[in-house]
């Protein structure tokens, strides 16, 4: 959302496409940033009681007294000395407003979008009237905030792609090229396919490998287990190269019911590997956990960070039992772990899973351009 700038996080506090380090107007409200008294908070109105060129709206001391707002018992009116005579919380010099306002913020009542609220900011995020404080819907979408999974951007759908509970109109979509790379076959990456379990190129298949490795993330490589018992499909993708520990990797995928990969008794693996050891491997069996991102539409990035060396990215695709699985791998894409992200490391040792897999690298098959 930011081509031309690095913006790893994506962040897009107006949701309007275009990232945060990137757009003119920052918070939507219609004030460029450098013109903005709150460039992060909408404040169209640019209301700024003390004239110290911070708005009302992201100003800690509203009336510039030197006491911050939520202990200030004038917020609105300038009184550093805190006078309070008659020891009722409401400082001398806005007492004579005192009668109107029951919330106490220096606003009075037939003036406050909250009345019985304090907000001496009168921030109103879906400009209904009704300030964000009070109001049981801040973004006007018709769900109330405590069953919003976006409660500040309205999104009367609810849609939540990859269920984490944060709705896709405020959730951060991953994207390869957001401070990462896709591991590319014109670099030199190759692929190497096989089987696992009671499958064979009769029952399992795999088509189009280039795909995953051509930096495309409308395009894909397609593995199939058409029947198939303790069933799967490994592919592992010789990056050409060897990144160094503090990178997080992994691969955009979509995958037939998805959501009941569980039920089926199967899971997708995703490990790291470098000389042929694994050095870190995670495990998913559906969209959710924190090592599964959404991607957009039907896509989610499954990925583990590690502090070693690597080379090569393995994905496998396994079932207890499965009719017409399928999987999808758009594209393999490394990069640093973003800033302020928690360490997603998987297990650097060898996983222990309830199916052990015979007649394992049964068949293989070889992609390099």
């Amino acid at each position: 959302n930011c081509p031309t700038d690095s913006n790893t996080n994506q962040w897009d506090r107006d949701r309007d496409g275009i990232g945060n380090v990137c757009d003119q107007d920052r918070d939507g409200d219609g004030i460029d940033n450098d013109d903005d008294n709150c460039f992060n908070d909408a404040n169209s109105d640019q209301s700024d009681i003390d004239a110290d060129g911070v708005g009302d709206v992201c100003d800690p001391d509203v009336d510039g007294d030197g006491i911050n707002n939520p202990v200030d018992n004038c917020p609105t009116v300038s009184n550093p000395d805190q006078t309070d005579s008659d020891g009722d919380g409401i400082g001398d010099a806005c007492e004579g407003i005192s009668d109107q306002d029951g919330d106490g913020d220096g606003i009075p009542d037939d003036q406050d979008n909250c009345p019985a609220v304090a907000n001496p900011g009168q921030g109103d995020a879906d400009n209904d009237g009704v300030g964000d404080a009070c109001d049981s819907d801040q973004d006007n979408d018709g769900i109330n905030d405590d069953q919003d999974n976006c409660p500040t951007t309205p999104n009367a759908d609810q849609a939540d792609t990859d269920a984490d509970g944060i709705g896709n109109e405020c959730d951060q979509e991953f994207t390869c090229g957001a401070g990462f790379s896709p591991i590319l076959s014109t670099t030199g990456a190759s692929a190497l396919v096989g089987f696992n379990g009671l499958c064979s190129g009769h029952n399992c298949f795999a088509k189009d490998l280039e795909l995953m490795l051509d930096g495309n993330e409308n395009t894909a490589a397609q593995f199939s287990v058409l029947k198939g018992l303790l069933a799967g499909i490994y592919v592992k993708v010789d990056s050409g190269t060897v990144y160094s520990g503090g990178k997080r990797a992994g691969a955009i995928i979509s995958a037939r019911n998805f959501r009941v990969v569980k039920g089926h008794g199967g899971y997708i693996k995703l490990s790291l590997i470098k000389s042929g050891r694994v050095v870190a491997s995670t495990i998913a069996t559906g969209p959710w956990g924190s090592n599964v991102g959404w991607a957009g539409g039907d896509q989610y990035y499954l990925f583990v960070d590690t502090d070693k060396a690597f080379d090569t990215v393995k994905v496998d695709f396994k079932y207890l039992a499965s009719y017409a699985s399928s999987m999808n791998i758009h594209e393999m894409c490394v990069g640093d772990i973003p800033k302020g992200d928690s360490y997603q490391g998987g297990s650097h040792h060898k996983n222990k899973h309830k199916f052990k897999h015979k007649h394992k690298h049964k068949h293989h098959h070889y992609y390099k351009k």
